[in-house]
């Protein structure tokens, strides 16, 4: 919370608090856990058995990806309000991947979240939820955890 108030206060001093305060609001409606319903990669569904150890956790403006209680990868996130649908940007904080940044778009509905990822660094940000063969795309449907 720390670097997220810096990062406000800095921003504030240039544009203004609106932009802080939109995404202190929107980190607070995705922060904590959620589970993994469906989840597609380049085309080909999941199995569901798969899924079912895995979950997402937001804190902040940082989320992780475990298994079981394994935490598999580490990733920081900036929000982009300003495309349609919303963009967010995930850097890799850990592993060979560290420091690349996939480019998303998200959704949230209460408490279902999709995200559709593009998973080639050099692609384009998704325009919309799909990820068909050869988008190179991962398209994920999180429902919040509520036990």
């Amino acid at each position: 919370m720390k670097a997220i108030s810096i990062i406000c206060a800095l921003t504030a001093s240039l544009v203004g608090p609106e932009p802080c305060e939109r995404t202190a609001r929107e980190h607070k409606k995705l922060s904590g856990p959620w589970t993994v319903a469906r989840a597609h990669n380049d085309g080909d569904e999941l199995p569901r058995e798969d899924l079912m150890a895995l979950a997402m956790i937001f804190e902040g403006d940082t989320m992780r990806v475990q298994e079981g209680g394994t935490v598999n990868e580490r990733f920081k996130f900036i929000l982009h309000f300003d495309l349609k649908p919303r963009g967010i940007d995930f850097r890799y904080l850990d592993g060979h991947k560290k420091g690349r940044v996939d480019r998303a778009i998200y959704h949230l509905d209460g408490n279902t979240l999709k995200i559709c990822i593009q998973e080639n660094p050099g692609g384009d940000r998704p325009r919309d939820f799909n990820a068909c063969k050869g988008s190179q795309r991962s398209l994920v449907i999180l429902k919040r955890k509520t036990e």
